[in-house]
């Protein structure tokens, strides 16, 4: 009787860190994916995107055809673990708090030109940008800068962290 008594509180809390672990992989999968998009459009001279899709709970990476503002996708969608036991993980529209110097909405895309700058629809440089993704309690975002850096943040209710 003891070991179902020690299984009953231990099953909720080994449920609570695996779906932390999913959260923060599902993070840092989105910032590769940042950083591959910056990559290649450096070393190709193309414009590419992560373009964002909370309807699909996923994200694209895409690439510019023949310097047009028609983008096609590079590799399959990546869809977040939110479908895994009911983990609850999903991109959000926004965050009612941000990392310090980021936007509380959440971008639709992060596009790069051949300089790895991120840029808007019309080319032009775009300030800082985000992408959140969360749970009721602890919220992630992945922020590009005006500079082209891609970072990671979390947030479990106490103020946005950088992750390392």
């Amino acid at each position: 009787m003891l070991v179902l008594g020690f299984a009953a509180v231990l099953a909720p809390a080994m449920s609570g860190a695996l779906n932390a672990r999913r959260m923060n992989s599902d993070a840092r999968n989105i910032s590769f994916g940042l950083v591959t998009a910056k990559m290649k459009a450096m070393s190709q001279g193309e414009q590419y995107q992560v373009f964002v899709e909370p309807g699909q709970n996923g994200w694209r990476l895409q690439k510019s055809v023949n310097r047009t503002q028609i983008f096609q996708d590079e590799g399959s969608p990546v869809t977040l673990s939110s479908g895994v036991g009911e983990s609850g993980i999903k991109l959000k529209a926004g965050s009612s708090t941000a990392p310090p110097d980021f936007p509380t909405a959440s971008s639709t895309f992060i596009r790069f030109n051949s300089r790895g700058m991120p840029i808007n629809e019309t080319g032009r440089p775009t300030m800082n940008n985000a992408i959140y993704l969360g749970t009721d309690r602890t919220m992630y975002a992945v922020t590009v800068s005006l500079a082209g850096k891609v970072e990671l943040w979390r947030n479990d209710g106490r103020g946005w962290a950088f992750e390392q």
